[in-house]
């Protein structure tokens, strides 16, 4: 039902009637104030139908276990079914390996795989590394998009610390950043290091934004409340899907001119409104903050480098309050604190926020 609109406002007594009566016999009801609400309510809706419509493709050998070096991420693939309505498919490392050698060995695949990669370069504002070191992660970008597929899969993680040990990442110079940013330009949420806490909340901030949304280790500095985030999966589509690509450069991850990153500047983006928040490990809480982004650092380093400082309100009682949620923290432009907040009255999670 929706409120009559006037001077002042108002929600006339019988609107609400109706959604008491239907939600004591169990049922789903709701009641809108004005047009305004009523989109909201509908926007809410289609996210919680995208949450239950993700099909998560999942590179590990672990399966169920936390990842090497996160010990906060969630692993219980059955009780986010069970929340949310998700589900997953696991491959192992070696049958990316597999789906790798069968790009390599295909001459036709290989050239599908250089015209994308000339593409990448043509449309870069600078390239750091040789078009043969570029190839290598265009290889394990179409081994990705070939089991996405396969699998009917919208959403993808991979486990870099079991690909690393293994010799996999070095043996055929690559390292996923490339792939997890180019992932989320298409609007399938695509995260590191198997974080799950990360995806749900990438999740959550692309649908609202309609955006491509950053992810990286920060560091909390109580002295000006500040936050930095780095990591190397920047976005072409930060500042939304139907806008044009960011300018970005092609550098190398590591010391071996290997790994493609795509670099973007963040200093161009002083003074921007970002909101910033992490789930927990059991998926059914998140903590939510608000920032306005100073600077960026580390464009032209390697490693999990490229970072954005965040003023915010906070930094002390942000990094208490992460000890229950664990390492990587997610931020999308625009402040998207009160549309959770909303979001969490159609959807089984909780909302903690630092504002």
């Amino acid at each position: 039902a929706l409120a009559y609109e006037g001077e002042p406002r108002r929600g006339p007594g019988w609107v609400v009637d109706a959604p008491a009566a239907v939600r004591h016999l169990g049922k789903e009801a709701y009641a809108a104030y004005d047009l305004e609400d009523l989109n909201q309510m509908l926007r809410l809706m289609w996210i919680r139908k995208a949450f239950a419509a993700t099909k998560l493709l999942i590179v590990t050998d672990r399966l169920g276990k936390a990842p090497f070096g996160l010990s906060s991420a969630a692993y219980d693939f059955d009780r986010l079914h069970k929340l949310y309505g998700m589900r997953y498919h696991n491959i192992s490392n070696q049958d990316i390996v597999t789906e790798m050698e069968r790009i390599i060995h295909s001459a036709e695949k290989q050239r599908d795989v250089e015209d994308f990669a000339s593409n990448l370069m043509a449309r870069a504002g600078a390239v750091h590394m040789s078009k043969e070191h570029i190839i290598h992660s265009c290889n394990f970008y179409f081994a990705v998009r070939h089991f996405m597929k396969q699998q009917v899969c919208n959403a993808f993680t991979i486990e870099c610390r079991e690909i690393c040990p293994l010799e996999i990442a070095a043996h055929y110079q690559f390292t996923p950043c490339m792939t997890l940013s180019l992932l989320k330009d298409a609007g399938y949420p695509a995260v590191c290091q198997t974080d799950i806490n990360a995806l749900l909340t990438m999740m959550t901030l692309s649908y609202f934004g309609r955006r491509t949304v950053y992810m990286g280790n920060p560091d909390f500095f109580a002295r000006d409340n500040t936050v930095t985030i780095f990591h190397d999966v920047a976005g072409l589509k930060m500042k939304g899907f139907d806008q044009p690509d960011a300018p970005y450069e092609l550098r190398n991850f590591t010391v071996g001119g290997w790994g493609v990153t795509l670099r973007y500047d963040f200093n161009r983006d002083k003074g921007e409104k970002v909101t910033i928040a992490r789930f927990n490990p059991a998926g059914d809480r998140i903590l939510v903050t608000r920032g306005e982004i100073l600077n960026g650092f580390g464009l032209d380093q390697i490693s999990c480098s490229l970072g954005v400082r965040v003023k915010v309100p906070d930094a002390r009682t942000l990094f208490k309050k992460s000890t229950n949620y664990g390492g990587h923290l997610v931020m999308a432009y625009g402040d998207h604190v009160q549309d959770i907040c909303d979001l969490s009255e159609l959807m089984p999670f909780e909302v903690e926020t630092v504002c």
